[in-house]
């Protein structure tokens, strides 16, 4: 901490003083940090011999007997947050200040010749890890496409989530590759500090003068470098951080919410131990993956490559007996027996041409039924009175024919809820039905065969 930050927040922290007393406060804290620049101390050095910010305070409001601890109790929440966000934007500030000061100071020292070497350098680099990013990106795609025709070809919906996860699998390790391959290439801008360090340690026995006027080379041959090396790690880590950590962790969730939903399944009785182990290793997987990239970003340690084998080990016996189970699911076309249908009858005299539609997609029969009067039609609408509801419309086109309509809308909640119950229950007996059949409604018009000539082609 400077000489200006730490006469800021002593002001900020003393703000319950008189204005004047506070002035030769600061005043006195000025000329002291002033007297030990003169001796010889840097200014964070003779910040630091005050010890911390805080103590200080405390004793100098004891002084004034005033409550070192008044500011804990007034200041809320919300202005406790707004003050911390002052004090970052204000560091931000000064730390980009800071870093514009010495860009100007590096290239006013720097060989312009080694700076655009390095430039051209950077750039040729960045070439070659987008061409190796697209050539990896070929196999991965032939492998996903093999891979997914033939996960497609298990019995939907499970077809899609074994893609879905494969998909996954592939994407976090293309990406892994290709963060490799960006640090492989760039990792030497990034070194410059520690080699710097070794170097000045194998040179503790030279003179002083000599040190100085070599460490002075070295940071004359390095600032192009180091800024340079240092700009292109930051746009990596807010690329990892954009386009990699954030979906990445959009997927964990899923993941784990999938996770959630198979013990649910257990606790109703459903036996998916395969699929739970898969989402196991899946999440572990996952995370271990964004660890990862968190490590590369920050550098704060390394990942423990036994867990990323035990996850493989889980996705793959999870993936062997999840695809048992799928196989062996008895798939029926149709719907439970136990479900019955509701019959509606809907009673028109009609007097010329008329059209009868099916608008839920199935076809209208005619059946000729006897001892009906001329003009008089009965349809008769079959449907499931648990997911639909059934309501007919009757219209004069423009084209002078008589339209009637048959329509449904679903129950909302209700009809959501009964398939769900029948898919669950259905499960537990190891079948699955195909339950968009329940939204098939069956139409036939009955009259006699002079009504019926009357009727059109139905669509």
């Amino acid at each position: 901490m400077n000489k200006k930050e730490f006469l800021e927040k002593i002001e900020k922290k003393l703000s319950v003083l008189d204005e004047k007393e506070r002035k030769d406060i600061l005043d006195e804290y000025k000329d002291t940090i002033s007297e030990k620049v003169k001796r010889g101390q840097s200014e964070e050095e003779a910040v630091a011999d005050f010890g911390d910010i805080d103590e200080l305070v405390k004793e100098v409001l004891s002084a004034y007997k005033i409550d070192p601890d008044y500011d804990v109790k007034e200041e809320s929440t919300f202005n406790k947050i707004l003050n911390d966000g002052e004090d970052l934007i204000k560091k931000g500030a000064d730390k980009l200040a800071k870093t514009s000061r010495d860009l100007a100071s590096d290239f006013k020292k720097t060989n312009k010749d080694i700076n655009l070497s390095l430039v051209f350098e950077i750039v040729i680099k960045i070439i070659i890890a987008i061409f190796l990013i697209g050539f990896l990106r070929l196999p991965f795609l032939l492998v996903y496409r093999v891979g997914g025709e033939m996960l497609d070809s298990i019995f939907s919906p499970f077809g899609d989530l074994f893609s879905f996860l494969f998909g996954i699998l592939l994407f976090i390790i293309y990406i892994s590759l290709c963060v490799l391959v960006f640090v492989s290439l760039f990792k030497s801008y990034f070194k410059h500090e520690e080699s710097a360090d070794n170097e000045n340690m194998e040179d503790e026995n030279l003179e002083e003068d000599v040190k100085k006027e070599v460490k002075a080379v070295k940071v004359k041959e390095q600032s192009g470098h180091s800024f340079l090396g240092e700009s292109i790690m930051l746009i990596l880590k807010l690329w990892l951080i954009i386009f990699v950590m954030v979906p990445a962790a959009f997927i964990d969730l899923g993941i784990l919410f999938g996770l959630c939903l198979s013990v649910v399944y257990w606790i109703k009785g459903i036996n998916l131990l395969g699929l739970t182990l898969l989402l196991i290793g899946c999440l572990v997987m996952c995370t271990w993956f964004i660890k990862l990239i968190y490590n590369v970003i920050f550098k704060s340690g390394k990942n423990n490559f036994i867990v990323l084998v035990g996850s493989i080990v889980l996705i793959i016996i999870g993936g062997l007996l999840f695809t048992d189970m799928v196989i062996n699911i008895d798939y029926r076309d149709g719907v439970p027996a136990s479900v019955e249908k509701t019959v509606k009858d809907f009673e028109y005299q009609i007097d010329g041409n008329t059209n009868v539609y099916n608008y839920t997609g199935g076809d209208v029969k005619k059946e000729v039924a006897e001892g009906m009067k001329d003009g008089d039609i009965r349809l008769e609408v079959t449907y499931y009175k648990d997911v639909n509801n059934v309501s007919v419309r009757d219209y004069e086109s423009s084209d002078d024919y008589r339209n009637i309509e048959i329509t449904t809308e679903n129950d909302g909640a209700g009809s959501t809820k009964f398939m769900y119950n029948q898919f669950i229950d259905n499960l537990k007996n190891n079948k699955i039905y195909d339950y968009d059949r329940y939204y098939d409604i069956d139409v036939v018009v009955y009259g006699n065969e002079a009504t019926l000539k009357m009727i059109g082609e139905s669509e």
